[in-house]
């Protein structure tokens, strides 16, 4: 986000103006590619992760389906419900204009 909105050569001019040391073209390439694809790779992964084996890395063991079985989408579905509500609430600030208090 910082790579996009604020522009890596921006961030890389002002660096190299306060520093000995010189950073090139490969700085911007990093921090608007390189870094976030490595960022959501480790997400990916921590969510596959959460999903496959439970809750913190809890596995459900058989009796649990007893009287608690809706606890095993319980992750998933607070993930989900948390997706959609900030999904929507981006899209109605962005309809409104900006993030400003309207008059």
């Amino acid at each position: 986000l910082v790579g996009w909105v604020l522009g890596a050569h921006n961030i890389r001019k002002h660096l190299n103006s306060n520093s000995s040391i010189k950073l090139g073209v490969w700085f911007d390439v990093l921090i608007k590619y390189v870094i976030p694809v490595l960022l959501l790779l480790v997400l990916g992964y921590s969510i596959w992760g959460e999903i496959q084996n439970g809750i913190f890395g809890a596995d459900y063991s058989d009796n649990y389906n007893e009287k608690f079985s809706i606890m095993r989408f319980s992750g998933p579905a607070i993930l989900a419900f948390w997706f959609i509500s900030c999904t929507v609430f981006a899209f109605i600030l962005s309809r409104r204009g900006s993030f400003a208090k309207s008059e």
